[in-house]
């Protein structure tokens, strides 16, 4: 399927989606801090919570973030007693990261706020409008995250391409 511009600019969607996702953030994060916690931090968090223990550089990948950045995360959780640092016991070199009881509690504190949040953003929306509203937003992301990892396929970009590239 291809994009009718005739309907829809499709510069205008972008900018929508870039605008809701960046507000979204900040009024999460407005919320969240009132309990001492980051954006970043209840990410990880929600991440763990739903999956238990998770490694470094799987949480790192799925917050799209560096491994130094994720570093720097989960040492300041840690350093709370939220999460917790596993060896791997089938390889050593190998560090999960897992939550506590006391991040468990913190997670649902945050939860509970950002679940507010998200009901007061759909509160003028139908059941059927908040339906479909999931159902694209997922179908849009399935496509980003398959456009992201099609265009890290072969794709090396060679030091004196990019040095013409940039004139």
């Amino acid at each position: 399927m291809t994009f009718d511009q005739t309907k829809i600019d499709s510069n205008e969607l972008g900018r929508v989606l870039s605008d809701t996702s960046m507000r979204w953030r900040k009024l999460v994060e407005n919320k969240i801090s009132a309990l001492g916690l980051a954006y970043g931090e209840f990410r990880v968090l929600r991440v763990l919570g739903d999956s238990g223990t998770c490694s470094m550089v799987k949480l790192a990948r799925e917050q799209m973030i560096t491994q130094a950045g994720m570093t720097s995360i989960v040492d300041r959780l840690e350093n709370q007693g939220l999460i917790e640092r596993v060896r791997c016991k089938t390889d050593r070199r190998v560090i999960n990261i897992g939550i506590t009881r006391k991040g468990g509690r913190l997670l649902e504190a945050a939860s509970r706020l950002n679940r507010e949040l998200v009901e007061r953003a759909v509160g003028n929306l139908t059941e059927q409008e908040i339906k479909q509203l999931v159902i694209t937003l997922k179908k849009m992301l399935t496509s980003a995250e398959s456009n992201q990892s099609q265009e890290l396929v072969g794709t090396t970009v060679r030091p004196e391409w990019s040095k013409q590239q940039r004139g």
